[in-house]
């Protein structure tokens, strides 16, 4: 099944659950819901937590370990919410100790939107650069796909947990097909996900 990308928060929400519907089952955790925008998909029960938007619980990540005990939740869902952290790791550890079966994870590929920017004489991107205004919210950390693949694995092994699914997720391939065929044959595997992919997506499963 070729599923539609996404462009917004909303669209990420839907791409998640018809990618991913199999393993949002009992207890859910979305973690940065945002809008909670997943809660009118899924038919299980539904917990929401960021510091804005509209969540069920309203908490600042940076501030410690979730409000929750441990195995609290059959699925914990965090997507494109970890690079904005400062203490990246030690949510990671708070994602496995929150859920008794899986963990939904996308980070961002960074080197993808600031290489395209580069190429287009354009300013970095809305997470980077030096605006004059100072902006509510920053990538802390800047990473890109081979890099993002090592860490869901070595914080996987750390945490207990197994790598079930780490994937790619890009439009390039159907955007620019004769261009895509072309770098793929020019390009290992290595160089082309860290220049073309636009996230990876992971799902971990509890030990």
């Amino acid at each position: 099944m070729r599923l539609q990308h996404y462009n917004s928060r909303e669209e990420r929400a839907d791409y998640t659950y018809k990618k991913y519907g199999r393993f949002l089952q009992g207890r859910l955790l979305d973690v940065g819901c945002g809008d909670a925008y997943l809660r009118e998909l899924v038919s299980s029960e539904y917990v929401g937590i960021d510091i804005a938007g509209n969540p069920d619980v309203i908490f600042d990540f940076e501030q410690g370990k979730l409000p929750f005990w441990d195995n609290s939740f059959d699925c914990v869902v965090c997507t494109d919410v970890l690079e904005h952290l400062e203490k990246i790791h030690g949510i990671f550890f708070e994602l496995a100790r929150v859920t008794r079966k899986y963990v939904i994870i996308s980070l961002l590929n960074n080197w993808n939107p600031l290489f395209r920017n580069i190429l287009k004489g354009e300013t970095a991107s809305k997470f980077y650069g030096l605006p004059v205004e100072k902006p509510k919210d920053r990538h802390k950390w800047f990473f890109n796909y081979e890099e993002a693949k090592n860490f869901i694995y070595g914080m996987a092994e750390k945490a207990e947990m197994k790598v079930i699914i780490c994937e790619p997720y890009s439009h390039f391939e159907q955007r620019r097909p004769f261009i895509n065929f072309f770098c793929k044959k020019i390009l290992n595997e290595k160089r082309y996900n860290n220049i073309f992919v636009l996230a990876l997506r992971a799902v971990l499963e509890k030990k």
